[in-house]
């Protein structure tokens, strides 16, 4: 059991470096590591009230509140893991779903929107923009803006507005 309260602390660490991520990023990176390598964001004792808990997917201990999960989304991991190409894996490896058969796909599993602020972060990691995926972390520029400045998307054509007299 003593593990599982020691998992429990390294959640707890994480969640916490997760919400101060821009004076943290180093901590997170280290700690998201030691989490996913030992797979010990599958089970521990939750240290606040005693009870175990466990989880059957990665993607279920990243969006998990705190104090169960880390209260995040896997584009956030990955934008805060950019440049860490062992860990950028370590996240691809472990969110990765593997195929279901047609009759048992469910809602959630998804692919992001087309042209949506979690595909333009993939998007942006794949072609190692890391300008641009700063630009739109800091409110600089906009999801749209990205996606012309990369040519996914036209810029769409201005009408003027005749005012009548």
């Amino acid at each position: 059991m003593n593990e599982l309260i020691y998992y429990d602390e390294i959640t707890r660490s994480l969640s916490q470096a997760v919400y101060h991520a821009y004076a943290n990023v180093k901590n997170v990176n280290g700690l998201l590591k030691m989490t996913i390598q030992s797979g010990m964001w599958r089970k521990r004792m939750e240290t606040v009230t005693g009870a175990i808990v466990e989880f059957s997917s990665f993607e279920d201990y990243v969006v998990g509140e705190p104090p169960q999960g880390l209260g995040t989304d896997i584009p956030t991991l990955k934008l805060l893991s950019f440049g860490d190409e062992e860990l950028l894996s370590l996240i691809e490896n472990a969110s990765t779903v593997k195929p279901i058969p047609p009759q048992q796909r469910s809602e959630k599993i998804r692919k992001p929107k087309r042209l949506s602020r979690e595909w333009t972060v993939d998007k942006l990691i794949e072609a190692q923009r890391l300008d641009l995926l700063k630009e739109l972390t800091a409110g600089k520029i906009s999801c749209n803006a990205i996606h012309i400045m990369m040519g996914w998307r036209k810029k769409s054509a201005k009408v003027p507005i005749q005012q009548s007299a």
